[in-house]
């Protein structure tokens, strides 16, 4: 599981970082084919400023973000499927069953329904 942790964020990040570069490229391209008109209307620093400022926020979001969700993503399946495969079928279902429900606040009917099967669960196991 480490392993694979680590192999995707390497992945993920060298990608966010590629990306990075591509925009660094793309943008010094556009603004040496500018006028120089337009460096006279706009300063230069900030110019500069706002690119650097805005590719980082980029590749943050591409790096931090989607290697944020594909690491809870990929959690999340490996604890279902290890569910699965140590309590069986019936307790896995019953378990994702009631946590599902869980979810929609104390102030319903069905937190008390739903604790009193967690209750009834928990007096199996332990």
């Amino acid at each position: 599981m480490y392993a694979l942790r680590f192999v995707w964020r390497k992945y993920i990040l060298g990608t966010a970082n590629r990306l990075g570069r591509i925009l660094r490229y793309r943008l010094f391209e556009h603004f040496t084919r500018m006028s120089s008109s337009f460096y006279q209307t706009y300063r230069t620093g900030d110019l500069m400023a706002h690119a650097t400022n805005d590719i980082n926020a980029v590749v943050g979001v591409a790096g931090g973000g989607v290697m944020s969700a594909v690491d809870a993503s990929i959690t999340a399946l490996v604890t279902v499927l290890t569910m699965f495969f140590c309590l069986g079928l019936e307790a896995d279902s019953d378990c994702h069953f009631t946590l599902a429900f869980y979810g929609l606040g104390d102030q319903s009917d069905w937190s008390k329904k739903i604790m009193k099967v967690l209750r009834q669960h928990k007096k199996l196991f332990f």
